[in-house]
């Protein structure tokens, strides 16, 4: 994709969207992390929109969220342990910048890359894991793929995002939300977990 074709086409989309689904969410141990998390991407595009390729699915990424925050904040709290099935995982793969896109998005492989090399295990985990989730989200949805097992609580949703989804800007975006210090990061340190 030209950097002309992307500035162009770049900007959050699904907003108002997203804010809604969040409000609709009864449980506060879900629906406060999403609201913080949500408006701190915002915040983060905000900061700087030439962090962002193309546009970015503010709703797809709140349907990927409420699937992984028990697990974020499991991972950020210290209650679920960093594990992984292969030793000397992850490690970062090499990437064309220029051709790193997917049937499922965009930069994909740098945001591996970027979450592999994240100094924090427990932040590195719920990079990695977003990163799973969201591929695999639009993954299922694809013609070829005939059937899917439901694996944990949550269903997947049957949504893709409207755009090719920027894997990258997502795991940066939660990455400073997960900073010590930012609103993110204190709720899961300060509440109590359940």
């Amino acid at each position: 994709m030209s950097d002309q074709k992307a500035m162009r086409n770049s900007g959050l989309i699904g907003e108002g969207e997203a804010k809604e689904a969040i409000a609709e969410i009864e449980e506060p141990t879900v629906r406060i992390p999403l609201s913080i998390l949500a408006q701190s991407l915002v915040d983060f595009y905000e900061d700087d929109p030439t962090r962002l390729m193309g546009s970015f699915d503010v709703m797809f990424f709140v349907d990927v969220l409420r699937e992984r925050i028990d697990d974020i904040s499991g991972l950020v709290r210290g209650i679920i342990p960093v594990e992984y099935w292969f030793d000397n995982y992850p490690h970062p793969v090499p990437v064309d910048m220029s051709h790193d896109e997917s049937s499922t998005g965009l930069r994909q492989k740098q945001a591996f890359n970027y979450a592999a090399r994240h100094h924090e295990a427990r932040v590195q985990a719920a990079l990695l894991g977003l990163i799973t989730r969201a591929d695999l989200k639009q993954t299922l949805l694809m013609p070829t793929v005939k059937r899917y097992e439901v694996h944990g609580d949550i269903p997947v949703i049957p949504r893709a995002p409207t755009q090719p989804f920027d894997f990258l800007f997502m795991v940066m975006a939660v990455d400073y939300a997960l900073r010590p210090g930012q609103p993110l990061r204190l709720f899961f340190e300060e509440t109590p977990s359940s």
